[in-house]
């Protein structure tokens, strides 16, 4: 921007002008103007489910722009078949016909339609989730699975390797969703070993001793071994496909032939978007979608594999891992369907660190592979074509934070880890870091309740906005579909004759004209628009950039719509002292940079770094937080420092630096004893929130600031059922503020003296804040 936009934006700022037409593009403007009035563009989008291809142009168009004067900016389409019924598709043959000319030229109209409408369009990468097709074949999704026996000695041993059996997460998978086809009997051996039983005796995990190569052993399926003295447990390890499949789907191939594609080799991904999904494309080349979304992995396997990992892993990582598969399992295997009722434990531990290592290494060479051979390949694929990439990266085997900021624009869920602010804000934060303008929500998806009421409307809302989030998608609109039994079609409404249910319960919400909601919708819709402008302006203004300590995001069931549910100490203990924070991975912060006391992660700048529960850790990560300390940043840190580096790969040096590393930060970062301390510290390293309580208590509203050219917006918001008033003192003072209230697009009257505010805000309500910055005129 010029300086004479510049100048002209200040003034604006002062005197509440509005902006012309061509202003609205400069991305760090904010006109008072556009927020009472914004442009569709900022509604916001639609999940549209259709019955499959049972869909008709007339319907189409008509409901399209009954969504375009809802206020929606772009709709979603996903065509799936989950709850049609076994009679519905013995009278519908044109449900399953996904892929199929006739679903592609319906296709096309809708695309074409809503381009008429001004109306905006995204597609899901196939029919279903997670992403595979009829087509998929040996480039399914794969695992290893441990077939056992236990063996006592000394003795001589002949006889019969054990055989692969079904895994129990399994059917307790498709006890939650059925999303797995039976047992692949074709298992491929991949290697037999062994190891002496140290401790069995049901307090944790069993301790195993040195593996044994049993590989020269075995002649067909045949094992001889001479068994040493003591209790030695045999493994057979075994390759073959999960048989998941993308569950919902409405291909017009048989069901079982539908597989969920190898997320760790672009075989099966570039398999997919060749002979399937390139062909969606091209029928929609003269009206393309925006962008492309993937769903959230719910990814299954007894041990996530592909064909030739252990070849690459040793190319890579300079070691054979296949002596520590038995390390690699953990207890009931890796279903994210079952594993959301807690994370397992792993089945085997060694006499040493060399277990954990291992399957440390392993985690992080998978989430390269998944990283490398899905994410950046449809990024790639994507790019060529012009179309945007909208990605939910978590439930995958990547860094979560890593793989949302690859995408154009990274999307976080009101279901997934609860829907809680702090899971919200992950995506938000991949954002920020990647320099990317939209983060966007999957929003109203609950559990056990197909309506919700206007306040907890408001409220889901409100959080997503106030965690950083500003686009909603919400979940959602089916195609008007009725089944043959007269009942009205839900795609997350469970009944007993479906052919594919999502589970035993209710999931989303079901917005249609019946809806109770529904008169207010086209207000709520533009009150979300207004906040999607204000808070896509500028950029984000965090002071406290918040290390992640994991790759991968924990995951837990949510069965209500509560005020501030599942929200960490931490997270609350922040905010409630005015501090805004970024999520920061690992690998991001491993490449930072610090100087004159500001830590550069990405595209962002801090003053504070906060670090929390991490260990083990990459030295490379703590020589970061060491230059950042050297360069003045304020480092809080929040329980242990880590007692060794990750990985098994030269773990002798690399755990000496992170124990030079560790002596030096022990004594040069701030430590607090808790969570509530941490205000505190980082206000004694002169680190000041823009605004605070006046009061001093926690502050009853949340506060989400955003920079813009000559001052700052902040979005102001009460997460609670009841009405709150809040006293606020803005730093520094010095300008003029200005309430705006989200409903109406006005300004709202409010005591303002000097730098004191005086807010009262209702139920589940929110308002903007626009501060002039006067050190900026």
């Amino acid at each position: 921007m010029n300086r004479f936009a510049c100048l002209s934006l200040g003034v604006c700022l002062a005197l509440g002008c509005t902006t012309s037409p061509s202003e609205v593009t400069e991305e760090d403007t904010f006109s008072l103007e556009v927020f009472a009035d914004p442009p569709l563009e900022f509604g916001p989008q639609a999940r549209w489910w259709w019955p499959g291809g049972s869909v008709d142009d007339a319907t189409l168009g008509q409901q399209l722009e009954e969504l375009a004067g809802l206020g929606y900016s772009a709709v979603e389409i996903q065509p799936f078949m989950a709850t049609l019924t076994n009679a519905d598709l013995g009278v519908d043959a044109a449900i399953r016909t996904v892929g199929e000319p006739a679903f592609l030229d319906r296709l096309r109209t809708a695309a074409c339609k809503a381009g008429e409408l001004g109306v905006a369009w995204d597609l899901t990468l196939g029919s279903g989730w997670s992403t595979g097709g009829p087509d998929v074949g040996d480039d399914g999704a794969r695992q290893v699975i441990a077939a056992e026996q236990t063996l006592m000695g000394p003795a001589p041993h002949e006889g019969p390797l054990p055989t692969a059996e079904p895994p129990a997460w399994i059917e307790q998978t498709n006890a939650v969703l059925p999303a797995i086809d039976g047992f692949d009997e074709q298992t491929v051996l991949v290697q037999v070993l062994a190891a002496e039983v140290i401790d069995a005796s049901g307090s944790g995990s069993t301790v195993l001793g040195d593996i044994i190569d049993l590989g020269a052993n075995v002649e067909g399926d045949t094992l001889t071994w001479d068994v040493p003295p003591g209790m030695y447990r045999v493994f057979a390890i075994y390759e073959n496909r999960t048989l998941h499949y993308p569950l919902g789907n409405a291909y017009a191939a048989p069901l079982e032939q539908a597989r969920v594609i190898d997320h760790l080799d672009r075989r099966g991904v570039d398999g997919f978007l060749e002979r399937q999904f390139g062909r969606w494309l091209d029928a929609v080349a003269d009206c393309p979608p925006r962008a492309v979304f993937v769903d959230s992995f719910e990814l299954v396997g007894e041990l996530p594999w592909t064909t030739r990992l252990a070849e690459r892993f040793e190319t890579t990582l300079g070691y054979d891992v296949t002596p520590f598969l038995p390390f690699l399992f953990l207890e009931g295997g890796e279903s994210e369907y079952v594993n959301i009722f807690g994370e397992p434990d792993p089945r085997y531990r060694a006499s040493d660190e060399r277990g954990a290592r291992a399957r440390e290494d392993y985690e992080a060479f998978r989430g390269i592979l998944f990283a490398d051979e899905l994410v950046r390949r449809v990024d790639a694929w994507l790019e060529e074509r012009g179309i945007d990439f909208r990605l939910q990266a978590h439930g995958g085997y990547a860094d979560a934070l890593d793989a949302y900021a690859v995408a154009d624009v990274p999307e976080s869920e009101g279901l997934y880890a609860g829907g809680s602010y702090d899971f919200l804000r992950l995506a938000a934060s991949a954002a920020e870091v990647g320099g990317k303008r939209f983060a966007s929500s999957e929003t109203l998806v609950s559990v056990g309740a197909r309506e919700l009421s206007t306040e907890e409307v408001r409220l889901l809302f409100g959080r997503a906005f106030s965690a950083g989030i500003n686009r909603l998608m919400l979940h959602g609109h089916p195609y008007p579909y009725v089944h043959t039994d007269g009942v009205r079609w839900f795609p997350f409404h469970p009944r007993p004759d479906s052919v594919v249910t999502t589970g035993p319960l209710d999931l989303s919400f079901d917005l249609h004209p019946g809806a109770p909601i529904w008169p207010e919708l086209a207000s709520l819709n533009e009150m979300a628009a207004r906040l999607a402008y204000a808070m896509s302006r500028g950029s984000a203004a965090t002071e406290v950039a918040w290390l992640y300590p994991e790759w991968k995001v924990e995951n837990f069931p949510n069965f209500g719509v509560d005020p501030g549910a599942f929200e960490s100490e931490v997270s609350q203990t922040l905010r409630g002292a005015g501090y805004a924070y970024t999520r920061v991975s690992r690998s991001a912060l491993a490449g930072s940079t610090a100087t004159d006391g500001v830590l550069g992660v990405g595209e962002t700048s801090f003053a504070a770094l906060l670090v929390t529960d991490v260990d083990p850790l990459d030295p490379d990560a703590l020589a970061a937080i060491q230059a950042a300390v050297d360069a003045g940043v304020a480092v809080v840190w929040l329980g242990d420092f880590p007692s060794r580096a990750d990985g098994l790969v030269d773990a002798e040096s690399r755990d000496a630096r992170v124990d030079a590393l560790v002596a030096s930060l022990q004594s040069s970062v701030a430590l607090v004893p808790n969570a509530g301390s941490i205000p505190s510290a980082l206000s004694d390293a002169g680190v000041t929130p823009r605004l605070s309580s006046v009061t001093g208590e926690a502050l009853a509203l949340s506060v989400t600031p955003r920079k813009i050219e000559g001052g700052y917006l902040f979005y102001l918001f009460n997460e609670s059922f009841e009405e709150r008033t809040e006293q606020l003192r803005i730093s520094p003072g010095g300008g003029s503020a200005t309430l705006l209230d989200p409903d109406t697009g006005e300004q709202v009257p409010t005591t303002i003296a000097s730098d004191l505010l005086e807010v009262t805000l209702g139920a589940a309500r929110g308002a903007v804040l626009l501060v002039e910055d006067a050190s900026a005129r």
